[in-house]
C-alpha cells in the first residue's frame, strides 16, 4: 500500500512539472537577430556596397563589427568590403586560397570584392531569388543565429 502512495505522488509531482513547465517543450519562432554577412562574387565596388546593404535592409559592416564575427567562428575565404575603403577577409583554417586570420586593410575603391553588410541575414532561398551569393556563416552553419 505504501508503495501505491508513493507511486501516486510522483506521479502527481511528474504531472505538476509537465504542466506547469510545458511551455519549454513549446517551440517558440526564432526572432531573427542582426548579424554580420558577407556577400561574395567579388563583384562590388566600394561605391556600390552601401546601397546594396540597404536593398536588403543591412547597413556596410564595420571592421570591429567583422572582428567580432570571426572571434565567434564566422569563417569565408573571400575579400569583402566594410566601412571605409577597407576590405577583410577571415578564415579560421589554412588553405591553397586562403590564410588563417583577420587579412585586410586599405584598398582602392575601384576594385571589384565581397561586401559585408550587418543587420537580418536573408534566408539561403532569398540570397538565390536576389541572385547574390550570401556565404554561409561557416561550414557547419548558416546563420550566426
Amino acid at each position: 500500500m505504501l508503495s501505491f502512495v508513493i507511486v501516486i505522488i510522483l506521479l502527481c509531482i511528474i504531472l505538476y512539472y509537465l504542466i506547469s513547465y510545458k511551455y519549454y517543450w513549446v517551440s517558440q519562432p526564432q526572432i531573427p537577430k542582426p548579424e554580420v554577412y558577407c556577400i561574395g562574387r567579388n563583384a562590388y565596388r566600394y561605391a556600390s556596397t552601401e546601397a546594396l546593404c540597404k536593398r536588403l535592409n543591412s547597413r556596410l559592416a564595420t571592421k570591429g563589427e567583422l572582428y567580432k564575427a570571426y572571434t565567434k567562428g564566422a569563417n569565408w575565404c573571400t575579400l569583402g568590403w566594410v566601412e571605409g575603403l577597407q576590405a577583410y577577409s577571415i578564415s579560421s583554417i589554412n588553405t591553397n586560397e586562403c590564410q588563417a586570420g583577420f587579412k585586410g586593410g586599405r584598398f582602392p575603391g575601384q576594385i571589384k570584392l565581397g561586401v559585408v553588410c550587418y543587420g537580418i541575414k536573408p534566408s539561403y532561398i532569398e540570397g538565390k531569388e536576389l541572385k547574390l551569393n550570401i556565404l554561409p556563416w561557416n561550414t557547419r552553419k548558416w546563420s550566426y543565429n
